[in-house]
């Protein structure tokens, strides 16, 4: 599937495309007993009306009721899917945020290998030595 670059061509297509979900929506409406809209743009260089939404079913106020009643439905019991991206953002920041402990922990374990075998195994002179040497470097 590819752009059609010649505008005439373009808007015969987009004509015959639109028409044929108007039916559709019109037939999944009639066979399922259901309320559905169609918002739909013309294409770049249309006429005057290409910045105007072409709508199924035709009356205005028949989509915005549409519209209307999903938003509140929306409200009422939100679906799994149903987020906006700032609840996107907050969910990756949470998650960041319990991971950033164990990331910090793993990195420093990798930086800092302990190639002594531990603290526990040096004796009292070892320890004082070491401490002697932290002393001296965090006086400089």
């Amino acid at each position: 599937m590819e752009l059609i670059a010649d505008k005439k061509s373009c808007y015969r297509t987009f004509k015959t495309r639109e028409m044929g979900l108007k039916k559709k929506i019109s037939e999944l409406c009639t066979l399922c007993d259901l309320k559905a809209c169609l918002i739909v743009y013309g294409p770049d260089g249309d006429g005057p009306s290409s910045s105007q939404p072409r709508f199924w079913p035709e009356n205005r106020d028949e989509v915005e009721c549409i519209i209307k009643q999903h938003m509140e439905k929306r409200k009422e019991k939100p679906g799994k899917r149903s987020s906006n991206l700032s609840d996107v953002l907050d969910f990756r920041k949470k998650r960041a945020e319990l991971k950033s402990p164990m990331l910090q922990e793993k990195f420093c374990q990798k930086k800092r290998p302990n190639s002594f075998g531990g603290l526990d195994n040096l004796s009292y002179e070892e320890l004082m030595e070491i401490i002697g040497k932290l002393d001296k470097d965090r006086s400089r």
